[in-house]
């Protein structure tokens, strides 16, 4: 990746082999939940839909197995369109 790409100093590139393996792994997952409310009187006719994004990460040593930092994330979308629309 660094030899002949352009990106790197050619002078301080890590030549094939040479390079580290990584310390630490960064994974991720990221889910949809998606819920709806169909119309109803008491909404004055009007339906909401609900998407819950759960984002979860976690950062692990190589070494000792060892969870160093986990953390989660939530990003809610919710739409609430009328009798007659928007």
């Amino acid at each position: 990746m660094q030899q002949g790409s352009g990106r790197v100093d050619p002078t301080q590139a890590k030549a094939f082999g040479k390079q580290l393996g990584a310390d630490m792994v960064l994974t991720g997952t990221l889910r949809s939940i998606e819920k709806s409310r169909a119309r109803n009187i008491e909404d004055a006719g009007g339906k909401t839909d609900d998407v819950c994004y759960p984002f979860v990460m976690e950062l692990v040593d190589n070494t000792s197995g060892e969870s160093i930092w986990a953390e989660q994330k939530e990003i809610r979308k919710t739409k609430e369109t009328g009798l007659f629309g928007k």
